[in-house]
């Protein structure tokens, strides 16, 4: 893992929380603010809003008439649409 240095201001009672988890699991400050952005970044709903499946995408278009794709996929290839 590659790591980078950066400064954050923390509220003075989560500093207090992130030193007294550490001590309590025997493992540095770092590890543990790393080990909750992670879980807060994988539970972010606005970054994972974009994961749409392709099954959750059926139904969202619908045509007026129904059509040939393939038909209408061939015209536009050939650069013209009646």
């Amino acid at each position: 893992m590659t790591t980078i240095k950066k400064t954050f201001a923390l509220d003075k009672n989560i500093a207090k929380t992130i030193k007294q988890i550490a001590l309590n699991k025997e493992t540095t400050q770092t590890e543990i603010v790393n080990h909750y952005l992670k879980q807060g970044i994988e539970n972010e709903p606005e970054l994972n809003k974009e994961k749409t499946s392709l099954k959750e995408s059926i139904g969202i278009f619908t045509a007026p008439e129904p059509f040939d794709s393939v038909k209408e996929i061939k015209k536009i290839r050939k650069g013209y649409n009646e």
